[in-house]
């Protein structure tokens, strides 16, 4: 089965090589049709509505340096494809080429990923890496949403292959370097996350000149060189974020720089939110949680905080036990790997255990496992000659992704929209997108110049044409931070005259009212409820001062008097 992806020969292809090229080509532009049909559906998604957009539209609307303090958290990040965002506002364009311009990153991506190992081994090696790598379940799901991972994605494959371009050419083409470190800092420059796989892959540098060749001073100056790049590529949002907080991180590294935009605490002392989540929502263990480097590849699910939110194909680990076979450690590539493997190891463990843990915060490893993938199957095809190396493997991986797609397409409902149809997107969106009948209502029964404070309804305030305030993190800690305080009605008066970090004054609060209780209660050990009813007894008698506008039998809108 080995021919069925070596395609050079004198006079052209076999006859059998050119169906493994068809059926290859074949299955990449059906997978290229999925993706842009994908790119298509309505803006519906949760980091789209709730972040993305509601921000690149007020950046367009006012200034670089506009940002909303009490939405720091959001509004300070890394955001160069944000700004490709704003540019579709600012020039009247529909907002659906925002979704587009998002989605066109992974193919951009696994171009780059082809052209390596078509150089490197063949047409058909090539296909089969652009294949594996833009079916992935996690990045088939986010070329349907309008987030900015993909374009994360598309920086750090291309600093990998160009490091990895810089290693084979014995660390000696200083142009590959540069690129390298240009990718890095644009991935850097266009999610936190990306940070992680900068300062790792920069490190990585200076070991590779450091143990190859034994020249500290090339060491240094390579690993200088590097970061030198990053910090250009990012300087314009730490420079900005420096302006409106002090903090060219901000929220990150705030015992360093001091700032003075307040976050509310966590809501369990000494104990990340992340954490506490899991262990309040999913009974989670000690063993359970020390097996999440593994689960994350196997339990994934989508729009399923407890399940890494997303899904991974589990053949990109598996395969990974191959790399300390000694044939594989001793062949050409076998250095190279290891190193490979060595930085997929720090970036993965870091992100885990750093962060909030959602499969998109570690789209900067999927290009190393996609190369170490590829690695090992042209391997085991040339030293096995097996069905199973060379057919069944990336079969198995291909229908695993198939089969999700498949999934996919009816989780998402695809076949109930024609994007060529203005009607068919105002029914989708009226049957799909969350909070749709209240977000009408919000915009056809306030006041203009209304601040709507939301809590426990998912924040999707793109669609919401008022002044829109909520936390920053899905549980909201202001409000069970003043219930577990036990807070009277008065306090939570005062609390929505004066909203943290603003000047801003809540004029009506939009609230699923018997989420926010039964997760007090889950936070708060009480056997007979009766100390959690005494401290919630203030929310109660404020709620019920409120003037009802809307209910819907879950959803409560107030107006605050």
């Amino acid at each position: 089965m080995e021919y069925f992806f070596y395609c050079e020969k004198e006079g052209g292809l076999k006859p059998s090589k050119r169906i493994g090229t068809i059926i290859l080509l074949s299955i990449l532009s059906v997978s290229l049709i999925w993706i842009f049909w994908l790119s298509l559906t309505p803006i519906i998604d949760r980091d789209g509505t709730r972040f993305h957009l509601p921000f690149a539209r007020l950046w367009a609307e006012n200034s670089f340096l506009y940002f909303r303090p009490y939405f720091a958290y959001y509004d300070l990040n890394m955001l160069n494809l944000d700004w490709i965002y704003m540019l579709i506002f600012k020039s009247g364009l529909p907002d659906q080429l925002t979704k587009i311009i998002h989605a066109l990153f992974l193919p951009a991506g696994g171009f780059l990923m082809f052209r390596y190992f078509k150089r490197k081994y063949g047409l058909n090696w090539g296909l089969l890496a652009f294949i594996f790598f833009i079916t992935i379940p996690i990045n088939i799901r986010l070329a349907s949403e309008v987030y900015v991972d993909l374009a994360l994605l598309f920086f750090s494959t291309l600093s990998l292959i160009y490091f990895v371009k810089w290693f084979e050419s014995d660390m000696t083409s200083k142009k590959y370097l540069i690129i390298s470190a240009l990718g890095a800092g644009m991935a850097f420059g266009t999610k936190y996350n990306g940070m992680v796989f900068a300062f790792f892959i920069s490190l990585f540098t200076a070991l590779a000149v450091s143990r190859e060749k034994k020249d500290d001073k090339k060491s240094v100056k390579s690993i200088l060189l590097y970061v030198f790049i990053i910090f250009i590529c990012v300087s314009p949002w730490l420079t900005r974020n420096f302006i409106n907080s002090g903090n060219p991180f901000f929220p990150l590294f705030d015992s360093v720089f001091k700032s003075d935009l307040s976050m509310p605490d966590e809501l369990i002392k000494n104990v990340s939110g992340e954490t506490a989540w899991r262990i309040v929502e999913n009974n989670d263990n000690f063993f359970t949680l020390l097996l999440l480097p593994v689960r994350l590849f196997f339990e994934g699910e989508d729009h399923n905080f407890l399940k890494f939110d997303g899904v991974l194909n589990p053949i990109l680990l598996l395969l990974l036990i191959f790399l300390p076979l000694r044939g594989f450690r001793e062949s050409a590539n076998g250095k190279l790997c290891l190193y490979m493997f060595a930085l997929f190891a720090i970036i993965y463990m870091t992100t885990l255990y750093s962060n909030n843990i959602r499969v998109r915060y570690f789209i900067s490893v999927i290009p190393i496992l996609v190369f170490l993938n590829i690695e090992v199957i042209k391997y085991l095809s040339k030293n096995t000659n097996t069905y199973f190396s060379i057919f069944i493997i990336p079969s198995l991986f291909l229908i695993y992704n198939l089969i999700y797609s498949i999934n996919f397409s009816g989780n998402l409902h695809i076949i109930e929209y024609n994007p060529f149809s203005k009607e068919s997107k105002t029914d989708y969106m009226k049957k799909y997108l969350r909070q749709y009948d209240n977000i009408e209502f919000i915009n056809n029964n306030t006041p203009r110049d209304a601040v709507i404070y939301e809590a426990f309804t998912g924040g999707r305030s793109y669609y919401i044409q008022r002044t829109f305030f909520s936390d920053t993190n899905p549980l909201d800690r202001y409000l069970l931070s003043l219930a577990s305080e036990g807070a009277s009605k008065e306090r939570y008066q005062l609390f929505f005259k004066d909203l943290p970090n603003c000047d801003l004054k809540a004029t009506h609060l939009f609230i699923k009212t018997n989420d926010f209780i039964q997760t007090f209660f889950n936070m708060n050990a009480d056997k007979m409820r009766e100390e959690n009813k005494i401290k919630l007894s203030g929310f109660i008698e404020f709620i019920n001062s409120l003037k009802l506008l809307k209910y819907d039998g879950a959803t409560f809108i107030y107006e605050i008097n």
